[in-house]
């Protein structure tokens, strides 16, 4: 009996790649205005802790500011400056102390509110501490007092708008930054990191560009130019801009970390992966190599190497939804479907909008037999995302088990509506219509799933037997003898071909094809019996 290849659920295993974008660059620690200040003994004290500061020297600075307190608490104006110093030491230094910043810069306010370094200050400390609404307040009423800092008030205020995702009113700030300055590098490049977020690459490679007119030298620039490069496709750009990047800093991790992202995206993994080691063997702790490599490993099917990948993800990010969505993957790549339940599962409970992981889970639910939970899943991923054509076609397969040809049929036209060029879901329509008998639309679907994917062996098997039950029989084996350059390893075709030749009376050959199968799946209980029926007939 011809076999019909089974629909097919479609894998989400094209795990996220992460980019070692540098999202927020911010200038070095800054000191006050010195010029504008009045020649006095204690005011070149304030001058030298802010050299001090402006070295590195925060412990030398902070007891400079100390003692300028302690020597002049009735002159207010002195101590809040004093104050701010004394709030950069606490959040600049090796042993960062953010509310103690938060309670020296309140203090300048209370002797003077119309401190703008003071709310700069107490805002990045916010800004640290994760309370990005409360520095987005003090960075605007920053913008109230100061004269001299408001470019920093802007430019501060944009990274905190960019942290939140509001990438509009980020760029409007960043825009404002740089009506007074320009030329300034580093607004430049936040700019240029918001406007990658926001799809808008030829904006974020322009501005790149101007950084790195002015500094060539730049690594974040052209680590982040790479970036947007790789995003567009544009992988010979990329990779230039990470080598130009190494071969300035050799030991700059996020260039090895993108440019493995750039040869694995060209699916060259074996040069991805060196690259991952590289970066790993520069920071050991860096979980987005470890991550890259672990999808590099299961790409090439090495899934416990993929494995042990992402279980360092874990145990260095332990909230990490997408590390274990990707252990998950790996683990049903393996076979081991219930594994990988309980990591989708676990993928779910941290992110509970992670419509791929519900995808995933669905596929092995119905892998382990529970087609109505595989069912449920993929009706919440798409609930989810409404344009998740893999879900669709999913869906569709199942229903394609149950027999409700009208259901699958509408996940299909919503998948291929969604995704035009997505050939699995024309296979799997395909397929359906085979089952209809419907052998003209089959073969109209399984020809556009090769054009779009002209490896596509299953396509060619399906389409083979669609002619075949056409009574086409040549260019049914045509499509099998195809269907086998592809995949010499798939049995399908052998037996499909060799049910041929039997009817054709061409025992010999039907013989060899069948025998081949065997050597192939010694267990296939079809080949036995195909073998078994020809060998009565001789």
């Amino acid at each position: 009996m011809i076999e019909i290849l089974p629909s097919v659920l479609t894998f989400i295993s094209e795990n996220p790649l992460f980019s070692g974008l540098i999202l927020v660059i911010i200038g070095g620690l800054f000191g006050l205005y010195l010029s504008k200040l009045p020649k006095k003994r204690q005011n070149r004290q304030l001058i030298k802790a802010h050299k001090y500061l402006d070295k590195g020297y925060a412990k030398r600075a902070k007891i400079i500011f100390s003692q300028i307190l302690m020597d002049n608490k009735e002159d207010e104006t002195l101590s809040s400056k004093a104050y701010v110093g004394r709030a950069l030491t606490y959040l600049y230094n090796n042993d960062q102390d953010l509310n103690r910043a938060i309670n020296d810069a309140n203090d300048a306010l209370k002797r003077n509110n119309e401190n703008g370094d003071a709310y700069i200050i107490r805002g990045r400390a916010y800004s640290l501490k994760r309370e990005h609404s409360l520095a987005i307040i003090d960075f605007t009423e920053a913008m109230e007092h100061a004269t001299i800092r408001l470019q920093d008030a802007f430019l501060y205020r944009g990274i905190e708008y960019y942290i939140l995702e509001d990438y509009d009113h980020a760029i409007e700030d960043f825009n404002n930054a740089l009506v007074i300055n320009p030329k300034d590098k580093v607004t430049l490049g936040n700019r240029g990191v918001v406007y990658y977020k926001k799809g808008e690459f030829n904006l974020a490679i322009s501005d790149f560009n101007h950084v790195l007119k002015s500094k060539p030298i730049d690594i974040m620039s052209l680590n982040n130019r790479g970036v947007v490069y790789t995003e567009k496709g544009d992988y010979d750009k990329a990779i230039d801009d990470f080598n130009k990047a190494i071969s300035i800093d050799s030991g700059y991790t996020y260039a090895y970390s993108n440019r493995g992202n750039v040869y694995q995206s060209k699916k060259n993994y074996d040069l991805a992966i060196e690259d991952y080691n590289i970066a790993i063997g520069l920071n050991p702790n860096y979980a987005i190599a470890y991550c890259n490599r672990g999808n590099a490993y299961s790409e090439k099917k090495e899934h416990d190497l993929a494995i042990m990948d992402f279980n360092m993800v874990i145990k260095l990010s332990p909230n990490d939804a997408i590390a274990y969505y990707n252990r998950g993957t790996s683990y049903d790549d393996k076979g081991e479907h219930y594994r990988a339940i309980e990591d989708f599962n676990k993928a779910i409970d941290l992110n509970p909008s992670l419509s791929i992981a519900y995808c995933n889970r669905g596929n092995s639910y119905y892998k382990t037999g529970n087609s109505d939970r595989a069912i449920e899943d993929y009706n919440t991923a798409i609930a989810l995302n409404p344009n998740f054509s893999e879900a669709y076609n999913n869906r569709g397969n199942i229903y394609i088990e149950k027999n409700d040809f009208g259901l699958a049929y509408i996940d299909f036209e919503n998948a291929i509506s969604l995704e035009p060029n997505y050939s699995p879901a024309y296979y799997n329509r395909g397929t359906m219509y085979i089952l209809q008998k419907n052998y003209d639309s089959a073969i109209m679907d399984f020809t556009k799933a090769i054009s779009l994917s002209p490896d596509y062996c299953t396509a060619f098997c399906n389409r083979g037997v669609a002619y075949y039950f056409k009574g086409n029989h040549a260019q049914a084996i045509d499509d099998f003898n195809k269907a086998i350059s592809i995949d010499p390893y798939d049995i399908s075709p052998y037996c499909n071909r060799s049910e041929i030749f039997y009817n054709k009376g061409d025992y010999s050959q039907a013989i060899e094809d069948v025998k081949t199968a065997l050597r192939l799946n010694p267990n296939s209980t079809s080949a036995k019996h195909l073998l078994e029926i020809i060998n009565q007939s001789k």
